[in-house]
């Protein structure tokens, strides 16, 4: 079965469909995980239990920090990335889809689908500026330090092809602490692959007493 049989149609007419996905994942967009279930909610979104804990923990350091922005956007169902994408998309054209692709996932594509990425912005400011604002100079200071002892890293970090949209400075993703510790994100690299590639680094990681998490996202074929 394709994909464009699995429930994931971005579009009704499914010749256009075919096209899409084509187009996406010529960009570097993929299949990912749809959280089963189990979500709780956290600071108006709701994520994944760890996650969750791990941004409010986040937030928590920056309204000390006294830095106000806030957490947007969270777990987002794929019938709800099929809204947001439809209503972007300006047309048929494969210039159209491509402009489209540029910033949005098209349905089953999105990591928000998890449960693990978070989308973060003032209350009164818009994704599009976030990247000159005092909250991404602190987030992004040696190398996303903060959010990274947290187990966030940038979803779609600057200089990197074909990850699918183009970098989204507002938008990070629960990975856990224990991936980030032991270097497999220590230079905000994405992961592609199956996770096992991951375990067997982390097999080599000094003073690990307990199972790595690996967040279900990044199992994703």
């Amino acid at each position: 079965m394709g994909i464009h049989d699995q429930g994931l149609h971005c579009t009704g007419p499914p010749r256009l469909a075919r096209r899409v996905w084509g187009r996406a994942l010529g960009r570097g967009y993929r299949v990912r995980p749809v959280a089963p279930g189990g979500l709780v909610s956290v600071r108006g979104v709701r994520m994944q239990a760890p996650a969750a804990a791990a941004l409010d923990a986040l937030l928590s350091e920056a309204r000390a920090a006294g830095l106000g922005f806030v957490a947007s956007s969270a777990y987002r169902s794929p019938d709800t990335q099929r809204s947001t994408f439809l209503s972007h998309l300006p047309g048929s054209s494969d210039e159209a889809i491509d402009a489209t692709l540029r910033w949005y996932s098209i349905p089953g594509t999105s990591k928000h689908h998890g449960g693990y990425a978070v989308d973060f912005r003032y209350p009164n400011g818009t994704f599009g500026e976030f990247r000159s604002t005092t909250a991404h100079a602190w987030l992004s200071e040696d190398n996303f330090a903060r959010p990274k002892r947290h187990g966030f890293v940038p979803s779609y970090p600057d200089d990197v092809e074909n990850q699918g949209p183009n970098p989204e400075p507002w938008e990070y993703v629960w990975v856990g602490t224990d991936l980030i510790l032991c270097g497999a994100h220590q230079e905000v690299a994405p992961v592609f692959g199956p996770a096992a590639a991951l375990t067997r680094d982390l097999a080599r990681c000094p003073g690990g007493q307990t199972p790595v998490q690996v967040p279900d996202w990044l199992r994703a074929e």
